[in-house]
């Protein structure tokens, strides 16, 4: 019996050179994780792995596929992380998991925030 937590994360890039700072941060979260709970990982471009999805998304990451894959692994928690920064874009994917993922818990990870106008922060 698997009394792990369930952890999906969603990252932008999981694929090699692992040569700045925030594909370094992403691959060694989700190696990290992966050590710890049962991790599956949504991304646009990773390397293979079973536990590993790489799914070609619309800029909001909401195709069919990874609803699926979320009703699919019934995660416990989900943790976003967007490749670029803070945007209102990835906070629109956000809200977009959220939404997928009913009551279930979600953190949002990013290294650079960038500043929201007001009718953006209205919709966040």
């Amino acid at each position: 019996m698997n009394l792990k937590r369930k952890v999906l994360y969603v990252a932008e890039y999981l694929s090699p050179p692992y040569d700045e700072g925030i594909r370094k941060t992403t691959y060694n979260l989700y190696v990290n994780l992966a050590n710890k709970y049962e991790v599956h990982a949504i991304c646009r471009s990773g390397f293979k792995n079973n536990n590993i999805s790489i799914v070609s998304t619309n800029a909001l990451f909401f195709p069919l596929k990874i609803y699926l894959i979320i009703k699919k692994f019934k995660p416990d928690v989900i943790i976003y992380f967007p490749f670029a920064s803070g945007t209102f874009a990835s906070y629109l994917r956000l809200r977009m998991l959220q939404f997928m993922m009913h009551k279930n818990k979600m953190i949002f990870i990013n290294l650079q925030d960038k500043p929201l106008s007001k009718w953006q922060k209205l919709i966040n």
